[in-house]
């Protein structure tokens, strides 16, 4: 069924110009194999809608949770659900679930007032709800960790998860919110027993750590997860990091969850004009060769703006350089009656020469000068604009000294013609 679909794909389904530059490795469209059905990639589940207003699933209606351990089990329903539908990996929130451990402390609390009223004081009942809510969350994320790592979906492997871990200022359940990614990291740190019963990485979920004010080692009050992030990472290579200041900057004030492949929705709004990411997805993902593209598709694309540069730097350079020239010579018949008078007081023909060189050499190589400096100054930015386009520092800099060297070449030739006949005017009426 791959093969028939990734055939269809790239016969009839694609432009013929996309097929053809998958065929010549300048792109790759992923997921062929599956584009012939009418399912997408991956998306972002909109696990708070469905958690807070139910969802339905093979034709029955599963209600809002009202604890934290039915909560991650519908959301491993829904992850399997999902993950049967599409063809692609999907990210989950978990800033969702904050609400969700809060109802289970205040279903705690309220059992355990109720079965030990003037029976213990306010601090062992706090305590009694504290273990309680701390064995809810434990069970609760342990469920989402087995249930990834074993359900199997309807094209036979594991479903591809990443858990975004994000902590939003203003947000109500941030506590509960905190309590949860610490739980995660910690499991996560442990890892999961093989069949031998040795603990190992888990291939899924995938965790997404988010990087902000509140938690970037520099005192905030969630420092201490990010510690406990560092060191999951060094020993499980999880989680990734994403800095939210960057996000905010990129994606117009907002921080969302990445697709499973690290790649991000653009900012889409509503009808209502609020920004909107969960509950999208995307289709038809293909990735760059840069590496092709270079030597090709960047030389048909750059070549009309190297022509119009060297062609407008060529004329801007003559115009400059003749300006000069005859400002010189004009200069020259100027000067002309001032040289007869200081030959005839005892000026000999050398110093002329010399007066005329130093007069001439100001002219010209003060504004090279000016464009040396402002090259050195200029250099670090077209390096990193040439970088983009992978044309590595040594051929930047190794173009540059050439160009340099023929600028300074021409110009030199002109002082020297210049200078000859600024001399000879005032030689010929001296």
């Amino acid at each position: 069924a791959g093969e028939v679909s990734r055939d269809l794909t790239r016969r009839i389904l694609l432009p013929e110009h996309i097929s053809k530059a998958h065929d010549e490795g300048t792109i790759h469209f992923h997921d062929a194999d599956y584009f012939v059905q009418p399912i997408f990639n991956c998306c972002l589940i909109n696990i708070g809608d469905m958690l807070e207003n139910g969802a339905v699933m093979n034709g029955k209606l599963i209600e809002s949770p009202k604890s934290f351990q039915v909560a991650c089990t519908v959301v491993t329903q829904i992850i399997a659900c999902v993950a049967s539908n599409q063809y692609g990996g999907q990210s989950v929130d978990l800033r969702h679930l904050g609400r969700y451990l809060r109802k289970s402390r205040e279903k705690f609390k309220a059992h355990v007032a109720y079965e030990c009223a003037g029976k213990v004081d306010e601090a062992t009942m706090d305590r009694l709800v504290d273990d309680q809510v701390r064995s809810e969350l434990k069970n609760g994320v342990q469920t989402l960790q087995y249930q990834i790592n074993t359900l199997m979906t309807t094209n036979g492997q594991s479903p591809f998860v990443t858990l975004f871990l994000n902590l939003q200022e203003g947000d109500p359940y941030i506590q509960e919110n905190a309590m949860i990614i610490e739980e995660v990291l910690r499991q996560r740190l442990q890892g999961i027993k093989n069949e031998a019963g040795v603990y190992i990485t888990p291939a899924f979920p995938k965790l997404v750590y988010v990087l902000d004010e509140h938690n970037c080692l520099k005192g905030g009050e969630y420092d201490y997860l990010t510690e406990l992030a560092v060191k999951c990472s060094a020993k499980r290579m999880y989680p990734d990091y994403i800095s939210a200041k960057k996000m905010r900057e990129n994606y117009q004030g907002n921080v969302f969850s990445p697709m499973g492949c690290r790649s991000f929705l653009a900012p889409w709004k509503d009808e209502n004009g609020n920004y909107k990411f969960e509950g999208r997805f995307n289709q038809g993902v293909v990735s760059l060769n840069l590496e092709h593209i270079s030597p090709e598709e960047l030389t048909v694309l750059f070549g009309t703006l190297a022509f119009l540069g060297l062609f407008f730097g060529t004329a801007f350079l003559l115009c400059t350089v003749l300006v000069m020239y005859y400002k010189q010579i004009t200069e020259g018949h100027q000067d002309r009656d001032g040289f007869v008078v200081m030959r005839r007081v005892g000026m000999s023909g050398g110093m002329v020469r010399a007066t005329v060189r130093r007069q001439v050499t100001l002219v010209f190589f003060l504004p090279l000068l000016m464009a040396l400096v402002h090259l050195a100054f200029a250099a670090p930015v077209l390096i990193r604009l040439f970088d983009i386009l992978c044309i590595g520092s040594g051929t930047v800099l190794m173009g540059t000294g050439a160009g340099v060297v023929a600028f300074t070449t021409f110009y030199l030739g002109a002082y020297l013609v210049t200078a000859r006949g600024y001399y000879r005017i005032v030689a010929q009426e001296t």
